[in-house]
């Protein structure tokens, strides 16, 4: 018997073992984990057991990430764009863990992303944030969670918010429970930066795809009817 959402909500407080100023900390990534199956929780962040990675090692992916957060946040921004050289300087910095194929992988990959995403554009803009951190509140049943997320980077287009999640899966796919997380993500990014989350875009590295969402009221009111 699947258990309503009031019960889901005690089951989710049970996973909180530490307070933050009152308030049950969580994820949106952990919630939505929960959300669809208890024992993949369990298997993934209590016994820390975890499935390999469309690149069968975490390196590669970790690599690509670090790749990328380099070359936004240290290109001079002086000039339109940077040239493919810059990017793959960023990629030499990041290779240190890995074995010569996967070094030889990663390279193609990037080169991939950089002719897809960047060659095309007349202005790589500047991102509002880059790998980082976010935190805050949301209230179910009078009870506050604090909610603590992370996101690859952050655009600003025109006055408003784009989430971009870098995927190391072959191809970009729809995540389940979407509608909870771009809600979560909404309401989160909106108590930060006080802008609103236009949509949420998941880029495939490895297949060079980008899968979209635009995130509107019904998002951010699905999760405030989750006490209901």
């Amino acid at each position: 018997m699947t258990p309503s959402v009031s019960t889901k909500l005690l089951l989710w407080m049970d996973l909180c073992v530490h307070f933050n100023s009152m308030a049950y900390p969580f994820s949106a990534t952990k919630l939505v984990t929960y959300n669809q199956c208890p024992q993949a929780y369990s298997f993934r962040y209590e016994r820390g057991i975890s499935l390999p990675g469309a690149f069968g090692s975490p390196d590669l992916g970790n690599a690509l990430h670090q790749a990328l957060a380099i070359a936004y946040r240290d290109w001079h921004y002086n000039d339109h764009k940077p040239d493919w050289e810059w990017f793959e300087s960023c990629w030499s910095l990041c290779v240190a863990k890995l074995s010569e194929r996967q070094i030889q992988d990663g390279r193609s990959i990037l080169q991939g992303y950089y002719r897809d995403f960047v060659a095309p554009l007349a202005v790589m803009q500047r991102p509002l944030g880059i790998e980082a951190k976010i935190k805050a509140t949301v209230q179910f049943e009078n009870i506050e969670f604090s909610l603590n997320g992370r996101y690859d980077r952050l655009d600003n287009v025109n006055g408003k918010l784009e989430l971009i999640d870098y995927k190391t899966t072959k191809t970009a796919s729809t995540p389940e429970s979407v509608d909870i997380q771009l809600g979560l993500y909404a309401i989160a990014l909106q108590q930060v930066y006080q802008q609103s989350l236009k949509r949420v875009s998941l880029v495939s590295l490895r297949a060079g795809e980008t899968l979209t969402f635009e995130v509107n009221e019904a998002h951010r009111q699905k999760v405030r009817s989750l006490h209901q």
